[in-house]
């Protein structure tokens, strides 16, 4: 299982910065749940990527299986 923090140190380390645009496709059973629940485990998740892009000078592309 991967922490938050691992996760935000290994996205520095391959260059992703803020003002980036990243497409995003997540299998989050292979990596693992931060938090006892998972809702709370995506939220983080979306939200370590939003920090770490800012949302104000770069994005997330997300895919939507429908």
């Amino acid at each position: 299982m991967i922490s938050k923090e691992l996760l935000i140190s290994q996205l520095s380390e391959l260059g992703l910065k803020k003002g980036d645009l990243i497409f995003l496709t997540i299998n989050v059973g292979s990596i693992g749940h931060f938090n006892k629940h998972r809702k709370e485990t995506y939220q983080d998740l979306l939200n370590i990527f939003i920090n770490t892009v800012d949302i104000n000078f770069g994005g997330l592309i997300l895919a939507a299986y429908t």
